[in-house]
């Protein structure tokens, strides 16, 4: 379950993941612990190599035993890494937001190249969100990154140019949350 992505709607020309059957050893075996495997992996490993059977313990995050390991982990835990490296890809996806009892249907559509948006096109029906302002959230986000955080930043500078309606940023924020769900 947890190879399973939560994102629908995203079309790429990446090759697409086959996901293999996956079960965990303790559903096989709940007598199997770290421990057990690990000696059972260096028993065999030392019958093979016909070497004396010893489990050395390394950590891993050890600079010392693996100079720059560390600044290597940060690497990938950048959005530079993340999505700034991916190919190409779309997201066409809808959600519905509750409005004076009923439910309305917010249609979304982005193309993401080298993690920039170059398409943003974010439909609203116009008695809820006015169409100006849709077009100036569309237009704001092109060329941005596909990040939630810089997402956030642009959102709530545009919300600072809207008029003082409380009801147009109670709606402004209700789509930009949705919006940053997606990313």
């Amino acid at each position: 379950s947890l190879l399973k992505s939560p994102y629908q709607g995203i079309r790429s020309n990446a090759t697409a993941s086959i996901p293999s059957l996956v079960k965990n050893l303790l559903e096989k075996d709940p007598t199997l612990t770290c421990e057990v495997l690990m000696n059972a992996v260096a028993t065999e490993y030392a019958a093979y190599h016909q070497i004396d059977h010893h489990i050395h313990l390394i950590n891993p995050t050890d600079e010392t035993l693996f100079p720059g390991i560390n600044s290597k982990a940060k690497e990938l835990q950048t959005w530079e890494w993340i999505y700034g490296k991916t190919p190409k890809f779309s997201i066409n996806t809808s959600f519905h937001v509750l409005y004076e009892q009923s439910h309305l249907e917010i249609k979304v559509f982005l193309d993401i190249k080298n993690g920039r948006i170059e398409i943003c096109n974010i439909e609203a029906p116009d008695h809820w969100l006015p169409l100006e302002i849709r077009d100036k959230l569309n237009s704001s986000l092109i060329g941005s990154k596909f990040c939630p955080t810089e997402t956030t930043m642009l959102t709530n500078i545009l919300l600072r140019t809207c008029p003082q309606d409380h009801k147009l940023h109670s709606k402004w924020n209700i789509l930009c949350e949705k919006i940053k769900g997606i990313m």
